[in-house]
Order: structure tokens, then C-alpha cells, then sequence
């Protein structure tokens, strides 16, 4: 639950919020299962705080700094995150079905098992970002600033073809392997198909994600 002075203090605005952490540096923010939908929190500094579980549906977080938070299982559904920074935070699990995560920075992050169904990936940074069984069915990844996917045993589901460059889909530090199963198939170990046929695309680590 969250801590209700902490939650107070953040109804009272972005504004009087930043000036607390500023002068509070030692507190982590606890908004763990906070209700928090549709709130303007734009460049709002939420760095190190814990949101586990909290509701953020359509919640403006443009710009904001949430480097270092746990939003493990939070729900993020059609929230804007333009432009924010998410550096080494806890995603797990988390769901962010039509967020628009465009020009925002998750270098880092863990967004294993993260619902990114119809999600905006417009130049977004994805640098060492962790994607192990994250579901990217149907997601945009446009955008010629785009960073390549990574992360160590990254394995995301792509059911459906992704909007926008493929080439967004990897790291990288090889080309995306395998011969698909049937139309979109199940990519296994084959170091040419997709390297002689689309170029090189990078690499998901540990073969699996279904295209």
C-alpha cells in the first residue's frame, strides 16, 4: 500500500512534488498500488520510487524521470511516456497495452514479461533494455532513431508483423537468426535466412520470439 503522506504530497502537483524530493533526497517515494489514473505527472521526478502494483491508465508521465523505480506489475494501459527516462527500472510483468513510449529511454530497464500489445516505440531507447517473454504483438517500431532491442536472455513475442522497421528488433551485436515456422513462424538457429533476405536485423538472445 501506499504511503499516504507520500501520495498527498503528490496530489498537491508536480510542481510541490519535485520540491520535496528535492529537499528529501534521502526518502524513496512509496506509491506502491496507488490509484493514480489520468494524473498530469509530467517531468515529475519519480526516480527510485516504488510503484509496484499502482494504476497509472492513462496517466501523463511525459518527460518524467522514473529511473530506478520498481513498476513491476503496474499498469500503465494508454499512459504517455514521451520523452521520459526509465533507466535501470523494474517493468516486470508490467502492462502497457497502447502506451505511447515514443523518444522515452528504457536503456536497461526490465521489461520481462511486460504487455507492450499496440505500444508506441517511436525512437525510443532500448539500449541493454531486458525483454525476456515480453509481448510486442502489434507494436509500432517506426522511427529511423530507434535503438536496437537487447538484453541478456531477451526473447519477446511479436505475434503478428510489428509497424515499422524490423530492423529495430535485436541488438546489436549480430543479426536476428532462424528460418520461420509457417508464415511468421517460430525463429530458430540459422545464421543466413533472415541475414541474406532482410539484412541484418540483430540479434534476440536466446531464439524464440515469434515474428
Amino acid at each position: 500500500m501506499a504511503n499516504q503522506e507520500h501520495l498527498d504530497i503528490l496530489k498537491q502537483g508536480v510542481e510541490t512534488w519535485n520540491q520535496w524530493r528535492k529537499e528529501h533526497p534521502e526518502i524513496q517515494p512509496d506509491l506502491g498500488e496507488a490509484i493514480l489514473n489520468e494524473a498530469d505527472l509530467s517531468e515529475a521526478d519519480l526516480s527510485e520510487a516504488n510503484l509496484k502494483g499502482a494504476s497509472l491508465r492513462g496517466v501523463n508521465l511525459r518527460r518524467a524521470n522514473v529511473s530506478g523505480a520498481n513498476l513491476s506489475r503496474a499498469v500503465l494501459k494508454e499512459a504517455s511516456l514521451g520523452g521520459s527516462t526509465f533507466l535501470v527500472a523494474d517493468l516486470i510483468e508490467a502492462d502497457l497495452t497502447e502506451a505511447d513510449l515514443s523518444y522515452a529511454s528504457f536503456g536497461e530497464a526490465d521489461l520481462s514479461e511486460a504487455n507492450l500489445k499496440r505500444a508506441k516505440l517511436n525512437d525510443t531507447n532500448l539500449s541493454g533494455t531486458i525483454l525476456f517473454k515480453a509481448d510486442l504483438s502489434g507494436a509500432d517500431l517506426s522511427g529511423g532513431g530507434t535503438t536496437p532491442l537487447t538484453g541478456e536472455r531477451a526473447q519477446a513475442t511479436l505475434r503478428g508483423r510489428p509497424r515499422g522497421r524490423l530492423g529495430t528488433v535485436g541488438s546489436g551485436n549480430g543479426c536476428l537468426r532462424g528460418r520461420p515456422r509457417g508464415r511468421f513462424g517460430s525463429v530458430e538457429s540459422d545464421p543466413t535466412f533472415f541475414r541474406d533476405r532482410l539484412g541484418c536485423l540483430g540479434s534476440i538472445q536466446g531464439a524464440g520470439a515469434i515474428l
